[in-house]
């Protein structure tokens, strides 16, 4: 069955039409191979589809998020925003742009730098709580929560009641 477009569409059909329903993918690659940058793409079109996302970020904090959220809503240039320059009048009409759109999507950012993993759990729970809501069937309401990054080296962190859909 369909699920959330991810704005990928070859993406998308090669994960079997979108993101499904209480179902998780990793992507995976080496460093400063444009995983982040996927991410921001990817939670700003599901946003751009009234669904709320969550991104949240182990690694930057939010000044460094939202130069790359700013590019990828603006349709900018990342390194150029990085030194704090997209030019003239037309960049800045851009940033202006991408900025009142930003304000307008379900688009939320958690910076989860030095947290416990339980602890970035409830934080996660709570914000489906307040931002998405629940149905009739006690569920969340669809939503994406983006996780950047994943640490795989030990899971020590992690409690013994950790259920698998968590």
């Amino acid at each position: 069955r369909e699920g959330i477009s991810t704005g990928f569409p070859l993406l998308d059909e090669a994960i079997g039409g979108g993101l499904q329903e209480e179902g998780f993918d990793i992507v995976g690659a080496r460093q400063k191979e444009g995983k982040s940058t996927y991410a921001v793409n990817v939670g700003v079109n599901i946003a751009r589809q009234e669904v709320p996302v969550c991104y949240a970020d182990t690694e930057m904090g939010k000044q460094q998020h939202q130069v790359r959220l700013v590019a990828a809503v603006g349709g900018l240039d990342v390194r150029k925003g990085r030194r704090g320059d997209y030019g003239g009048g037309t960049g800045r009409e851009k940033v202006r742009a991408a900025a009142r759109e930003i304000e307008s999507l379900p688009l939320d950012y958690l910076c989860a730098v030095g947290m416990e993993f339980d602890d970035l759990l409830s934080q996660l729970r709570r914000w489906v709580k307040r931002r998405v809501g629940l149905g009739p069937n006690g569920k969340a309401k669809p939503c994406v929560i983006i996780y950047d990054w994943l640490k795989l080296a030990s899971a020590g962190g992690i409690s013994g009641h950790l259920q698998e859909n968590q």
